[in-house]
C-alpha cells in the first residue's frame, strides 16, 4: 500500500483520510488513517517494507518516497527519497526507548519547516531517547531561543513532527533543518 497515493486520493474530514479498499472477491471495507490535529507526519516507505536494514548498521540507507502533510491537510511534499539513513552517535542506541535518528534526502526541494529555506536534506531527531526530556521540547525550546539571540549565525528551524514508515507508527519526531558545512 502506498500512503502517498491514498492521500492524494482522500477527501480529508476533521483530519481524517476515509480509505475504501475492495479485494479481488468484491469484498469492500472501510477505514480512517488518522494523525493529530495539531502535528504534521510525515510518510516513508522503504523498499524492504521495514527499517530493519537501516536499523542494523548507521551508515546503511535505503531509497524510496516520501509524503509530508501540514497540520491543516496541506501537502508539503509528495516525491522521492533519495535516502534515508542513521545519523548521531550517543543518540543512534537510542537510548533504551529504540528511536532512532536518521538524515533524509529527499528527490526536490521542499519547504518542510516554517521559517526555513526550502531544502533537500532534513534530520529526523529522537526527540526524548535518553528518557530526560519526557516533554520532547527541550532540544527545540533551546534553538528556539537561539533563533532570537543577536548575531550572525545561521538558527536550526525545527519542528515537531509524527512519522510513520511503511504505514507503521515510528513515534514523535523532531524534524530539523540539515546542516551542511560548505566553502564560502
Amino acid at each position: 500500500v502506498n500512503l502517498a497515493e491514498l492521500f492524494a486520493s482522500c477527501k480529508i474530514e476533521n483530519y481524517r483520510y476515509p480509505i475504501t479498499v475492495s479485494n479481488n472477491s468484491g469484498q469492500t471495507g472501510y477505514f480512517n488513517i488518522m494523525k493529530s490535529e495539531n502535528l504534521p507526519a510525515i510518510f516513508l516507505t522503504v523498499p524492504t517494507g521495514n527499517m530493519n536494514f537501516v536499523n542494523s548498521v548507521k551508515g546503511n540507507q535505503e531509497a524510496g518516497t516520501a509524503f509530508v502533510i501540514d497540520v491543516d491537510g496541506k501537502v508539503l511534499y509528495n516525491g522521492g527519497l533519495k535516502k534515508i539513513k542513521g545519523r548521531g552517535n550517543a543518540s543512534w542506541g537510542g537510548g533504551g526507548t529504540g528511536k532512532k535518528p536518521y538524515n533524509i534526502t529527499l528527490d526536490d526541494k521542499a519547504k518542510l519547516i516554517p521559517d526555513a529555506k526550502s531544502g533537500k536534506k532534513y534530520c529526523l531527531l529522537n526527540s526524548a531517547a535518553d528518557k530526560q526530556d519526557e516533554t520532547y521540547f527541550a532540544n527545540q525550546m533551546v534553538l528556539e531561543a537561539a533563533t532570537k539571540m543577536p548575531g550572525n549565525y545561521y538558527p536550526v528551524h525545527t519542528r515537531m513532527i509524527e512519522y510513520y514508515c511503511n504505514g507503521d507508527y515510528r513515534g514523535l519526531y523532531e524534524l530539523s533543518e540539515k546542516i551542511d558545512i560548505g566553502s564560502s
